[in-house]
């Protein structure tokens, strides 16, 4: 305003040329300071907070300033959208200053504030129609006053004494998709603390204090009305003046199987609850026949850090089960997203028991499971926090670490020989199966996957090997699980995901793992006995895993494949009674030598190259392939039938893992 300033001021010295300086003075000074104080007032007139400073605490003030200005000069929403925010907060610098819902408790995030949540996707709800624009009136059949933006939010704001124009003919509905998303299962304690160092919390973050709604954030003032409970629908027509329910979280198959709502029906369904809507926790119990609120279908047992639903805005069929996603956007946790099913008795609520279920299934408490509206999300090509995510960041970084490959490879086998009792060659196909990965699929073929038995284990082994093994695997993977092959395991566990049409929803199995995970099979705990038909589904799931990295989900009617990529090593006494890719009998040495303990930062550099070389882009020239056909057609020849063409792909596999695990491209 400097340039401007001086502009008006000349105006005002060549208007009253004659004018004393005494008499000048005054009058450029209360115009120079008029025209600092206008952005001021039409800030405050508006109420609309700048992008930079309120990015992080008021998200939806900035989507509504951006709105607004959109509205006026005619320009493209979406683009807008993706030029003054998406980009800002889609950048590595986003790690430092937006904070992770995985590293902090609940109840340190102010509502409706910018959070990253990093997780896989467990479940796929129904899509959800919702207001992407509305209008405010005084009442409801007089004349408009606002245009309002209803993105990035489950309940539309609107103040005490206005109510929103359901028919108003600029109401415009969007659809949008809803996930159900949990922590990524299996990650290591060290993974997660590298995560939480990484990520910095913004100055007075500790010292923000909840916002207990909607209107409350976008608003950023304080209310002091006393807290009420969600209305019941026979007194939802009474409300007018209240906040309309955006999407509905209780509607909705799965998009595995969907089935698309129509918008006169979302239309119809829309809620209102009264804006002095509480923002306290819901205490209530689930009503009588409802699943217990704990139940939060983490793949496996044990695991810790809240569960999200993500609602997704763009290209909503990109995503599938089992990514690994991280998502910055809008955190809600408005008590009015709880199912009336935990806070009304069957009697109050309206809804059979069937549908309650779903409702409850679908609207947990926002404390226990809170929203998510996604801005910008990002796959997740590994899990390893020592890495960086973006694809050219990372590639970079995996060809420095591949250079020094040879001496990270030497101390691993070195380690790993020091638990299996110094049988280096079990070490070294035990480093190999660390490393593959899945690459590629060609009908039912499976390329890169190497399942590893290792046998002679409590035969010719301690069994305190399989603890050690486990800890010492869990010190170098980011994502670890062992499975104990008990027969009360079996026989009482479900290892595969089940459509359960009650509840509408995903459960979950054991092996609902995400890409890049380390299954540890312990067959050393099968005992005699007899499996019972959930212990015989165990098993063939497991080897449908192990032979075609496939997972069968449970449907009902029928079975649907879903792709897997796991890392699978057996522990057995004998030979595995599962299908595996390499057989090894360990052979411990009698005078194995004791490896030293690795520090941390040992550690860190065998926690990167283990995932670097994992994804080096191999390639085989024209030259060595025209010399590997000329060795195969040779081998045929000399023992036709123990030679075949899986023979001549394992040894192709084993050629390729040898030749990253040393850094190497090419052959």
């Amino acid at each position: 305003f400097d340039c401007v300033v001086k502009v008006r001021t000349n105006v005002v010295e060549k208007e009253v040329p004659n004018q004393s300086t005494r008499t000048k003075k005054p009058c450029c000074r209360i115009l120079r300071l008029l025209l600092l104080l206008l952005p001021h007032f039409l800030s405050k007139l508006y109420k609309m907070p700048s992008l930079e400073g309120n990015l992080l605490s008021n998200p939806l003030g900035v989507v509504a300033l951006i709105f607004d200005r959109c509205k006026a000069d005619g320009s493209d929403f979406a683009s807008e959208l993706q030029k003054n925010l998406k980009s800002r907060v889609m950048n590595a610098d986003s790690l430092t200053w937006v904070p992770s819902l995985n590293d902090a408790p609940l109840h340190k995030f102010q509502a409706n504030c910018l959070v990253r949540y990093r997780g896989m996707i467990q479940d796929m709800f129904g899509p959800e129609i919702f207001l992407s624009q509305y209008e405010l009136g005084e009442t409801e059949d007089g004349p408009a006053k606002e245009l309002c933006c209803g993105w990035y939010q489950d309940i539309a704001d609107c103040p005490a004494g206005r109510v929103v124009l359901m028919e108003s003919p600029k109401q415009e509905l969007a659809e949008r998709q809803a996930f159900y998303c949990v922590p990524l299962p299996g990650e290591t304690p060290w993974a997660k603390e590298v995560f939480a160092s990484q990520g910095k919390q913004p100055e007075n973050f500790d010292s923000m204090s909840p916002v207990s709604s909607q209107s409350d954030a976008a608003s950023s003032c304080e209310d002091t009305t006393p807290t009420r409970k969600r209305p019941r629908p026979d007194d939802e027509a009474s409300c007018t003046a209240g906040e309309v329910t955006m999407g509905d979280d209780s509607t909705g198959d799965s998009s595995l199987q969907r089935e698309h709502t129509s918008a006169e029906g979302d239309a119809q369904s829309k809620r209102v609850r009264t804006s002095a809507a509480g923002g306290g926790e819901s205490s209530s119990p689930p009503a009588p026949g409802i699943q217990s609120v704990s139940d939060l279908n983490f793949p496996l047992p044990g695991e810790q850090g809240p569960p999200c639903i993500v609602k997704v805005y763009e290209d909503i069929d990109s995503y599938r089960v089992n990514e690994m996603v991280e998502f910055i956007g809008v955190l809600s946790v408005d008590p009015a997203l709880t199912s009336s099913s935990y806070t009304q008795s069957a009697e109050e609520t309206s809804m059979d028991a069937a549908s309650a279920k779903e409702d409850a299934a679908h609207s947990p408490p926002p404390n226990l499971v809170p929203r998510l509206h996604c801005i910008a999300a990002r796959r997740l090509p590994h899990s390893n926090p020592l890495l960086p995510a973006e694809q050219d960041a990372f590639k970079q970084q995996s060809a420095s670490t591949a250079e020094n490959a040879s001496p990270c490879r030497e101390e691993l086998c070195r380690q790993l020989a020091a638990i299996l009792g110094g049988d280096q060659l079990a070490a070294q196909f035990l480093l190999l199966s660390l490393v593959s990965t899945v690459y590629g699929r060609h009908d039912a073929s499976v390329m890169g996957k190497f399942s590893l038995n290792l046998a002679n284990i409590s035969s010719r082994l301690p069994a305190v090997v399989i603890k050690q093994l486990s800890e010492a695997l869990q010190q170098l993977v980011p994502k670890f699980f062992c499975l104990p092959m008990s027969l009360e395991h079996l026989n009482n566990r479900s290892l595969c995901p089940k459509k359960d049409y009650t509840t509408n929803r995903l459960v979950t199995g054991e092996l609902q793992l995400s890409d890049g995970t380390v299954l540890l099979l312990d067959e050393t705990a099968l005992s005699e006995g007899q499996l019972n038909e959930r212990g015989i589904a165990n098993i063939v799931a497991i080897n449908s895993v192990l032979s075609q990295q496939r997972l069968a989900y449970d449907f009902q009617y029928q079975t649907i494949d879903f792709p897997t990529n796991v890392n699978a090593i057996i522990l057995s006494e004998g030979k595995s009674i599962l299908q595996m890719d390499c057989f090894v009998p360990v052979q411990p040495d009698s005078e194995c030598p004791v490896a030293p303990a690795l520090t941390d930062s040992q550690l860190s550099v065998l926690r990167t190259y283990l995932t670097a070389v994992q994804h080096i882009e191999y390639d085989l020239t024209a030259d060595m392939q025209t010399h590997l056909q000329e060795d195969f057609v040779a081998m045929r020849k000399a023992d036709p039938e123990r030679v075949t063409g899986d023979t001549f792909h394992r040894l192709l596999l084993i050629a390729r893992l040898l030749s990253i695990s040393r850094g190497h491209s090419v052959l």
